[in-house]
């Protein structure tokens, strides 16, 4: 048999087998990111947590930091491990997706930067390690939450949906601004992807950069006063902002709004 024949097989068993790993992972509803890998020193290092649960949300997955967890069937959900290596030339890292047995499911292909910069060169690993769980076109199953101890014996009576951000439920008079509950929450607008982080102080909001050796571009805070939300730029500049009851964010700039969606 020609040897051009024989490499297409094996490509196209390979292909097979790949979605095929993948399509397991569409019977789950939640994914687990932990907030510090074993190679990292801290939590969140580089932000490579951050971004993983970010790149697992915008390609159809429901991603938590174990904080954020809601009450729900441990074996609903899956886990992510994340091994990552410097090396003199290379820095490598590798995605593995395991269940609650701990049994791989699927591992990604190795991401690899030669950038010097270690934030930079694990952020560019990160990405590249995840391209091959992005061309799986996940789309994962509604996540539910218990709604009490007895939930395991009647799944299907004792359990509600619960939004794919982990988002609390939180009583309108205690949250008149209907501010986000999460850490993290995604948005879109123009066809480009940001973030909103909680801190202690209010929100920033972050630019995905695709073009850029920044991974996220800060662009400014979202901060209260006296019951009343603004937006302030690098400029200093402040703008009337707001959350609507869909969780989209909207910023007020010379009469016209700048409406960023809330990603699901």
């Amino acid at each position: 048999m020609n040897k051009s024949i024989i490499a297409v097989i094996f490509f196209f068993i390979g292909y097979i087998q790949v979605f095929s790993q993948g399509e397991q992972l569409n019977d789950y509803s939640y994914v687990i990111v932990p907030t510090r890998f074993d190679f990292q020193y801290e939590e969140d290092q580089y932000q490579l947590n951050s971004l993983l649960k970010f790149l697992f949300n915008k390609h159809g997955f429901h991603p938590y930091f174990e904080n954020e967890l809601p009450d729900v069937r441990r074996c609903d959900g899956l886990r992510a491990e994340v091994s990552g290596k410097p090396g003199f030339v290379w820095t490598t890292v590798v995605i593995k997706i395991v269940d609650c047995d701990g049994i791989v499911l699927y591992q990604s292909a190795v991401g690899q930067s030669k950038l010097k910069d270690y934030a930079k060169a694990y952020t560019e690993s990160l990405r590249k390690a995840f391209e091959s769980i992005e061309v799986l076109g996940i789309q994962q199953k509604e996540v539910r939450v218990l709604m009490d101890a007895e939930a395991d014996s009647k799944p299907s009576d004792m359990s509600q949906p619960l939004n794919t951000q982990g988002q609390e439920v939180v009583p309108l008079q205690d949250n008149p601004l209907l501010l986000p509950t999460t850490k993290y929450s995604n948005y879109t607008y123009n066809d480009k992807n940001y973030l909103l982080r909680k801190t202690s102080e209010g929100f920033r909001l972050y630019e995905e950069s695709a073009h850029s050796d920044e991974d996220m571009t800060y662009l400014g805070k979202v901060f209260e006063v006296s019951g009343v939300l603004f937006f302030e730029n690098l400029e200093d500049a402040r703008f009337l902002a707001k959350f609507d009851s869909s969780g989209n964010f909207i910023v007020t700039k010379e009469d016209s709004d700048l409406v960023y969606l809330k990603s699901n």
